[in-house]
């Protein structure tokens, strides 16, 4: 913002050049505009618990309980194909 600043203020000076040009600044009421982007949201019953994910449309970030198999984890981790 300030570099936008010092530029409209260099276009009310007359002239090609200027220099020293010092343009001091104060913002108040600074906001924010609010976006809007898809959120999935999933829950599902595997087995007797209820699991809930969230899922981020705009970076794909999953965040959530999931259920985790012990038995495929140490088969991948331990056991060459």
């Amino acid at each position: 913002m300030d570099a936008a600043m010092r530029q409209l203020c260099a276009k009310q000076v007359p002239g090609d050049t200027q220099r020293d040009l010092q343009v001091q600044t104060q913002y108040q009421g600074r906001t924010f505009k609010h976006i809007l982007v898809p959120v999935w949201l999933v829950t599902y019953t595997y087995g007797p618990k209820n699991y809930q994910i969230v899922v981020n449309g705009y970076t794909g970030a999953v965040a959530g309980d999931r259920p985790i198999s012990y038995v495929k984890v140490f088969r991948t981790s331990f056991c060459p194909r």
